[in-house]
């Protein structure tokens, strides 16, 4: 099991063994998939939340041109994987809404589910997905080793605007969904952001 945990003060050496270690744990989740794929596909996505909460949290010691550029390879490789499981899940939920409807709604839930099993098939296949997936993440993982993490803030400063950013952001979210002219985006923020915080306060 890979430390989940910064190591040290020094944000590079911090930052870069809690962030490659969580992609080798991703990695290994999809190499070592076996008979369990969809329990991989799960974990290796849940490794790249948590690299990318860690990312976010050692914002402040690269350069927004370093960050964008990682964090948007850790998301592509993420959503290699989604378009499957997504199916899967409302396919899934149209299934079990046939047997709770009335006859009038019925047919809708069929056209939906017809819909939806169409756009499956259409989907990248899930081997060629998981090969883009782990391509992508070769590239990130790259990068990752090319960059370094200022020592221009102390890292107790790096961690607390990472923390602020997450919270911030956060805020900003559930003041809308309070205010009740949330989009379903503003509500997906937030969750991630949540989410985000979660991890980074383990670290």
């Amino acid at each position: 099991m890979e430390s989940m945990q910064l190591q040290s003060d020094c944000p590079n050496n911090s930052f870069h063994h809690l962030i490659s270690g969580l992609l080798r744990s991703a990695r290994k989740e999809l190499e070592n998939a076996g008979s369990d794929p969809e329990k991989a596909i799960h974990d290796f996505r849940r490794y790249l939340k948590m690299a990318r909460a860690a990312l976010r949290l050692g914002r402040a010691a690269l350069s927004e041109q370093e960050f964008q550029h990682l964090n948007n390879l850790l998301r592509d490789s993420q959503a290699r994987l989604s378009e499957n499981r997504d199916h899967d899940a409302l396919i899934e939920v149209c299934v079990w809404l046939h047997g709770k409807q009335q006859n009038t709604t019925l047919h809708l839930l069929e056209q939906l589910e017809q819909t939806l099993r169409a756009q499956k098939k259409a989907a990248l296949d899930p081997a060629a997905a998981i090969d883009d997936a782990l391509s992508l993440l070769n590239q990130a993982e790259t990068i990752l080793d090319k960059i370094v993490f200022s020592d221009k803030f102390p890292m107790e400063e790096v961690i607390a605007q990472g923390i602020c950013r997450s919270y911030t952001a956060g805020k900003k979210c559930l003041r809308a969904i309070r205010q009740g002219d949330a989009s379903q985006d503003i509500w997906h923020t937030w969750r991630k952001r949540a989410k985000d915080l979660r991890y980074q306060i383990g670290f």
